[in-house]
Protein backbone atom coordinates (compact mmCIF):
# COMPACT_ATOMS: atom_id res chain seq x y z
CA UNK A 1 0.00 0.00 0.00
CA UNK A 2 1.27 3.44 -0.93
CA UNK A 3 2.14 5.78 1.95
CA UNK A 4 0.64 9.26 1.75
CA UNK A 5 1.48 12.48 3.54
CA UNK A 6 -1.56 13.67 5.42
CA UNK A 7 -3.05 16.94 4.12
CA UNK A 8 -6.03 19.00 5.27
CA UNK A 9 -8.63 19.47 2.53
CA UNK A 10 -11.32 21.39 4.43
CA UNK A 11 -12.10 22.75 7.90
CA UNK A 12 -15.40 23.21 9.72
CA UNK A 13 -15.24 25.37 12.86
CA UNK A 14 -17.83 25.26 15.65
CA UNK A 15 -18.37 27.05 18.95
CA UNK A 16 -18.56 25.18 22.24
CA UNK A 17 -19.18 26.50 25.75
CA UNK A 18 -15.46 26.30 26.40
CA UNK A 19 -14.02 27.53 23.13
CA UNK A 20 -13.66 26.89 19.42
CA UNK A 21 -13.59 23.38 18.03
CA UNK A 22 -12.89 22.15 14.52
CA UNK A 23 -13.18 19.13 12.27
CA UNK A 24 -10.75 18.81 9.36
CA UNK A 25 -11.24 16.52 6.40
CA UNK A 26 -8.04 15.11 4.94
CA UNK A 27 -6.81 13.67 1.68
CA UNK A 28 -7.17 10.20 3.26
CA UNK A 29 -10.93 9.74 3.39
CA UNK A 30 -10.98 7.54 6.49
CA UNK A 31 -9.01 10.04 8.61
CA UNK A 32 -10.16 13.34 10.12
CA UNK A 33 -8.38 15.78 12.42
CA UNK A 34 -10.46 16.97 15.37
CA UNK A 35 -10.32 19.37 18.26
CA UNK A 36 -13.51 19.17 20.33
CA UNK A 37 -13.22 22.75 21.63
CA UNK A 38 -13.35 21.69 25.27
CA UNK A 39 -9.74 22.42 26.16
CA UNK A 40 -8.18 19.18 25.01
CA UNK A 41 -5.67 18.50 22.29
CA UNK A 42 -5.93 18.02 18.55
CA UNK A 43 -6.14 14.40 17.44
CA UNK A 44 -6.85 12.00 14.59
CA UNK A 45 -10.26 10.35 14.28
CA UNK A 46 -11.35 7.49 12.07
CA UNK A 47 -9.68 4.41 10.79
CA UNK A 48 -6.02 5.38 11.01
CA UNK A 49 -4.27 2.86 8.80
CA UNK A 50 -0.65 3.26 9.87
CA UNK A 51 0.44 1.49 6.68
CA UNK A 52 -0.82 4.48 4.67
CA UNK A 53 0.86 7.15 6.81
CA UNK A 54 4.60 7.70 6.48
CA UNK A 55 4.86 8.60 10.17
CA UNK A 56 2.75 8.95 13.31
CA UNK A 57 1.50 12.54 13.72
CA UNK A 58 1.70 14.32 17.06
CA UNK A 59 -0.48 17.27 18.07
CA UNK A 60 2.03 19.90 16.92
CA UNK A 61 2.33 18.28 13.49
CA UNK A 62 -1.47 18.15 13.14
CA UNK A 63 -1.71 21.84 14.06
CA UNK A 64 0.98 22.60 11.45
CA UNK A 65 -1.05 20.79 8.78
CA UNK A 66 -4.04 22.97 9.68
CA UNK A 67 -1.89 26.13 9.60
CA UNK A 68 -0.56 25.17 6.15
CA UNK A 69 -4.09 24.69 4.83
CA UNK A 70 -5.29 28.00 6.27
CA UNK A 71 -2.27 29.80 4.77
CA UNK A 72 -2.98 28.28 1.35
CA UNK A 73 -6.62 29.36 1.58
CA UNK A 74 -5.67 32.93 2.48
CA UNK A 75 -3.04 33.07 -0.26
CA UNK A 76 -5.53 31.68 -2.77
CA UNK A 77 -8.11 34.34 -1.92
CA UNK A 78 -5.59 37.14 -2.39
CA UNK A 79 -4.35 35.70 -5.68
CA UNK A 80 -7.92 35.21 -6.87
CA UNK A 81 -8.71 38.88 -6.19
CA UNK A 82 -5.66 39.99 -8.19
CA UNK A 83 -6.50 37.69 -11.11
CA UNK A 84 -10.12 38.80 -11.15
CA UNK A 85 -8.96 42.42 -11.31
CA UNK A 86 -7.33 41.60 -14.64
CA UNK A 87 -10.22 39.74 -16.20
CA UNK A 88 -13.53 40.65 -14.51
CA UNK A 89 -14.66 42.72 -17.51
CA UNK A 90 -14.05 39.92 -20.00
CA UNK A 91 -15.18 36.86 -18.00
CA UNK A 92 -18.38 35.79 -16.25
CA UNK A 93 -19.43 34.54 -12.80
CA UNK A 94 -18.91 30.91 -13.79
CA UNK A 95 -15.30 31.66 -14.68
CA UNK A 96 -14.84 33.18 -11.22
CA UNK A 97 -16.32 30.05 -9.61
CA UNK A 98 -14.01 27.89 -11.72
CA UNK A 99 -10.97 29.88 -10.56
CA UNK A 100 -11.87 29.11 -6.95
CA UNK A 101 -11.11 25.43 -7.60
CA UNK A 102 -7.42 26.10 -8.40
CA UNK A 103 -4.62 25.72 -5.87
CA UNK A 104 -2.50 28.68 -4.78
CA UNK A 105 0.36 27.45 -6.98
CA UNK A 106 -1.90 27.23 -10.03
CA UNK A 107 -3.29 30.70 -9.32
CA UNK A 108 0.28 32.06 -9.13
CA UNK A 109 0.96 30.67 -12.61
CA UNK A 110 -2.23 32.24 -13.97
CA UNK A 111 -1.38 35.60 -12.44
CA UNK A 112 2.14 35.50 -13.87
CA UNK A 113 0.71 34.69 -17.32
CA UNK A 114 -1.70 37.62 -17.05
CA UNK A 115 1.09 39.99 -16.07
CA UNK A 116 3.18 39.04 -19.09
CA UNK A 117 0.37 39.59 -21.62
Amino acid sequence: MKKEDLKVTSIRYFETRRGLGYKCSTNIKSIEIWNDGNGGGTYLVGYVDTKRLPQPYNEEQLENLIDDYEFQQTASKKLLEKIWGYCKHTHNDQDYKDLQEFSADELKEILNDLKTQ
